[in-house]
């Protein structure tokens, strides 16, 4: 699964919906706490803040408590009268650029509606930073001012520099870039360099996040089950057709999927059934990235979850999704009838709690933080639980399964985006407590 999901919900019964509204009644501004239905919702983590202490991780995957996401109204409160300038980061050099302005929009829309000042900042396809007006304006690049002028570097020294943020007096970057150049790090790592706060996870979070291959190795040396799959570089490929496909075939076995490592949104995915589409699967992936990746096909149900929250994440509810198309395609993802989305999920009490404590333990496995959208599989005849991937930016417009998640789990969508506001800075000044000097003792060695 990947990102923004298509918009028919299927709805529950009105006795349903009255019961969970009455368990959220007494806990405003997050997900309630609930007993053991199906799919249940509130967020599996340690106590609420409120209370006298923090379960340890080993806890909360035993089944510690579910609890409220922490304190988006307390967040407005405290911080909005401060006149935050949020910095929104869109667009970029990726094949999910589109997506990424759509993201940007509903974005700026909660943030202004919350009281933030949101400064659109658009990075177009050529590698330009635009800032300076609407998004709309910064879109159309003719009317765009272009903030990176002449500095060494182009672009990127703007940023590194400390400039962009110092002449648009930004409080707070907001990265609502997907795919690679934009979810992989490297953003990331410009604003850690800059000692710029921003949304979501670090360096090593995003870029071990955004590659499948990456993230499956990481997950099964940290105990987790995933789909069976074959890792090769496009250089090997050209080299070996026939060595990759004997082992895809002996391996795998059809169908399977071919993609590359760092792909998203189904973007060169291909649902393979012989050997000549395996080999066309295979050659498409490797126009879009150098890894490439050809994955199992799992007679399974696909999951969602929302992960929120730095060192202490939470979950929402589960969700599933049925694709209307042979697999999760592009057009079933972003068109309004390409999949049904339902909201809790109809899983067993026990197999969705252990869905939702899978996902803490992969978010922080690869230490993510801010947010992410963990997906899996259940495999239909034996209930076996894997995981698919890791969505560390998902698709974050309010029709997204990411905002919807939340919504079901009774965090409305601008609450959500001023609660990732909230963490960004918190995450920063967490940062900030590291020392980044060391003066060598006199008698060492080692001089200045």
């Amino acid at each position: 699964m990947r990102r923004q999901h298509g918009r028919r919900v299927a709805h529950r019964s009105s006795s349903r919906r009255r019961g969970r509204r009455r368990g959220a009644a007494s806990r405003p501004g997050g997900a309630p706490r609930v007993g053991g239905r199906a799919g249940g919702g509130g967020c599996l983590g340690g106590v609420p803040p409120s209370g006298p202490g923090r379960t340890t991780s080993d806890a909360r995957r035993k089944g510690a408590g579910l609890r409220a996401a922490a304190g988006p109204a307390d967040y407005h409160t405290a911080r909005v009268k401060g006149g935050l300038r949020v910095g929104v980061l869109c667009g970029g050099r990726s094949t999910e650029h589109v997506i990424s302005v759509a993201t940007a929009r509903s974005v700026i829309a909660a943030l202004e509606n919350a009281g933030f000042t949101a400064v659109p900042i658009y990075l177009d396809q050529t590698g330009r930073w635009l800032a300076g007006g609407s998004l709309d304006e910064l879109v159309n690049e003719s009317q765009a001012p272009d903030v990176s002028g002449t500095q060494p570097a182009n672009s990127a020294w703007t940023v590194a520099s400390g400039d962009l943020s110092n002449s648009l007096h930004l409080d707070v970057i907001f990265p609502a870039l997907h795919g690679r150049g934009g979810e992989d790090g490297s953003i990331q790592g410009l604003l850690e360099l800059a000692g710029v706060p921003f949304v979501g996870a670090g360096v090593l979070g995003s870029a071990v996040g955004l590659d499948k291959a990456v993230t499956k190795q990481v997950l099964v040396g940290a105990g987790l089950r995933v789909a069976d799959h074959v890792v090769f570089t496009r250089s090997r490929w050209d080299g070996d057709q026939e060595a990759i496909i004997g082992l895809v075939e002996d391996r795998l076995g059809y169908p399977c999927f071919a993609k590359f490592a760092d792909s998203g949104s189904s973007i060169g995915t291909s649902k393979v059934y012989e050997r000549a589409q395996l080999v066309r699967g295979i050659n498409v992936a490797a126009r879009f990235g150098r890894r490439l990746l050809v994955e199992k096909w799992v007679d399974a149900r696909e999951i969602a979850v929302g992960v929120l929250g730095n060192d202490d994440p939470c979950t929402s509810v589960c969700g599933e999704v049925t694709p209307h198309a042979d697999f999760y395609t592009y057009d079933s993802k972003y068109s309004d009838e390409g999949a049904e989305l339902i909201i809790p999920a109809e899983l067993p009490p026990a197999t969705a709690r252990e869905i939702r404590e899978q996902a803490i333990r992969v978010y922080e496995t690869l230490d993510a933080a801010g947010m992410a959208r963990v997906d899996f599989f259940v495999e239909r005849t034996s209930g076996v639980i894997l995981v698919n991937e890791v969505n560390t930016i998902p698709s974050l417009t309010p029709e997204s399964m990411f905002a919807r998640l939340w919504g079901a789990s009774h965090m409305p969508y601008q609450d959500l985006v001023c609660r990732l506001v909230q963490l960004a800075l918190e995450r920063h000044q967490e940062r900030q407590r590291c020392v980044t000097t060391f003066r060598p003792p006199r008698s060492s060695c080692v001089e200045a």
